[in-house]
């Protein structure tokens, strides 16, 4: 076999797996950069997690121990933290902004914003924004999710006020 030939080949090969490579580890440096960002959050509020979920740029965690939940949104320049205390949550809600497309086939509804509101006892309104369509990433069964942790907070809603009656 001609060398030219086996040196062509490679050189074919190395320029279409080469870039999918890079592409990996591009996706994988800011895949650590952002559970650095979570851990760090953990441990700066002496948090033991039992339970927590990760998706796009989102973060979500509950310590059961210390009844908190931590919601974390990290952007391009900031990172948004919130830490919210379950013994003081009243009610929480599930807030869809959908908006409704023309196609052929019809009227289409399209998720563009999906809220946890969290209603506290002294009447404070904390807001989690689980999905906004304006952001680079796309819908990923939030709706599931969303609803998976509004059970999961009240869940410990539940227990708390029961802990507080029995006392």
């Amino acid at each position: 076999m001609d060398i030219s030939i086996v040196i062509v080949s490679l050189i074919l090969v190395g320029s279409v797996f080469v870039p999918y490579y890079f592409f990996i580890l591009a996706g994988n440096s800011e895949a650590k950069k952002l559970k650095t960002k979570y851990r760090a959050a953990i441990a700066k509020n002496n948090l033991k997690v039992s339970q927590m979920e990760t998706w796009g740029n989102s973060f979500i965690a509950i310590d059961t121990h210390q009844k908190k939940l931590i919601f974390m949104k990290v952007y391009e320049t900031e990172c948004n933290e919130q830490l919210v205390d379950l013994s003081k949550i009243k009610e929480t809600k599930i807030i869809q902004t959908k908006k409704s497309v023309k196609t052929k086939n019809g009227v289409n509804d399209l998720l563009e914003k999906l809220d946890l509101e969290i209603l506290l006892v002294n009447g404070e309104r904390i807001i989690l924004n689980f999905y906004d369509s304006n952001q680079i990433y796309a819908e990923d069964f939030e709706l599931k999710r969303i609803e998976k942790w509004k059970a999961i907070v009240f869940e410990h809603i539940k227990t708390v006020h029961t802990e507080e009656r029995a006392a």
